[in-house]
């Protein structure tokens, strides 16, 4: 990312943070007006691309190089898994992936895992580990990549109208490319799930309510209500105060709820934890009607760790259909990451494991 886009985006936060909204906005403005132009994304057709997020700490330029197919993954091979770079492209447009899949794959779960801006694929994979953790458990965990030629922060476009509908934009490549990873390696489409961090998180939730029949689990870190924003001023707005989400019409008919598990620190600065609330109250709104109760358990902060309070909604069966974790003390970070990946922090609960486990409840 060029100096004056970082400059501009730690401006553009501070004026935030200090509440003034219209000159954030202004400052962004400004700069896009005044940079290169990305190449045009003709499958999407919504304009210039638009950067929401924080700024990240930086990592070495080897965590963060763009890839574009190969023999394998930087993020490297583990275990009896392979990885593979490419290229998915479908009539709605197209994207890179790293992805790690079993040597012998065998009707197994599929995980699509989103990155927050200024990361890459690879960068998310050291930081979460993911694929590692899910080794054990065959899964295929496809990493997408979101190019600067589609956001100039390599931001998915969560708050854009036209990624906010079924087969349209963003979320129609990310559903596809999940579908052609089902297909090709035979796995098994009721064990499909997303998880993202921050942009990449909110992406994940667009993704739960518009496919509701292709994805049985999300995971949401440090992200934001479906439909909260429309443009860049309103995103601003969702990520400083909380957003409101929008409802799913579905002709009158009652949308399935999609399990989702939520993160979020309660001392982030660059999304509210505000969000994390209206997540979790339009994850399961039918929630009355399924015999779910709500559960609370609180855990006491240790001398090396954060603490946390985790929120538990439970259905008929014991299972947890709802998870809201709350981390006290945390900041804009994947919880429990390695910090050989950005937006990480090796404290507080493992986000990983925790994601892993509620998956597993689900398939």
């Amino acid at each position: 990312m060029p100096h004056d886009m970082q400059q501009a985006m730690r401006t553009a936060m501070q004026q935030m943070r200090e509440g003034d909204l219209a000159a954030a906005t202004a400052t962004l403005k400004k700069n896009l007006a005044a940079s290169p132009q990305p190449e045009r994304d003709e499958s999407l057709a919504v304009g210039k691309g638009q950067c929401i997020d924080g700024v990240a700490r930086v990592v070495p330029e080897s965590a963060n190089e763009d890839f574009a197919g190969g023999e394998s993954g930087p993020a490297g091979s583990c275990g009896d898994q392979v990885s593979t770079t490419g290229t998915f492209a479908c009539r709605h447009g197209s994207r890179d992936y790293l992805m790690y899949a079993p040597r012998e794959p065998a009707a197994q779960p599929v995980l699509l895992m989103l990155h927050g801006c200024t990361q890459s694929a690879a960068d998310f994979a050291r930081g979460t580990r993911m694929h590692a953790r899910a080794a054990a458990e065959g899964y295929v965990v496809v990493y997408a990549t979101q190019a600067s030629r589609h956001n100039p922060n390599a931001c998915w476009n969560w708050f854009r109208a036209a990624d906010q509908q079924r087969e349209q934009g963003e979320p129609a490549i990310l559903a596809e490319m999940v579908r052609d990873v089902v297909r090709r390696f035979e796995c098994d489409p009721n064990r499909v799930h997303v998880a993202g961090l921050s942009a990449g998180a909110a992406m994940a939730v667009n993704l739960a309510h518009l496919y509701p029949d292709v994805f049985r689990g999300v995971g949401v870190h440090s992200g934001l209500p479906f439909g909260c924003a429309h443009d860049v001023a309103s995103a601003m707005a969702a990520m400083r105060s909380g957003g409101s989400p929008r409802t799913v019409s579905d002709g009158g008919a009652t949308r399935p709820v999609v399990p989702t598990i939520v993160f979020h620190g309660d001392r982030d600065t660059t999304v509210s934890v505000r969000n994390a609330e209206r997540i979790v109250g339009s994850a399961g709104p039918d929630a009355a009607h399924h015999g779910i109760a709500w559960e609370t358990v609180n855990t006491a902060r240790s001398t090396d760790r954060f603490g946390f309070t985790t929120t538990r909604m439970r259905g008929p069966s014991g299972r947890s259909v709802v998870e809201r974790w709350i981390v006290h003390g945390a900041g804009h970070a994947w919880f429990g990451g390695s910090t050989e990946g950005s937006y990480t922090d090796p404290r507080g609960p493992d986000a990983t494991a925790e994601m892993l486990r509620f998956f597993r409840e689900r398939d």
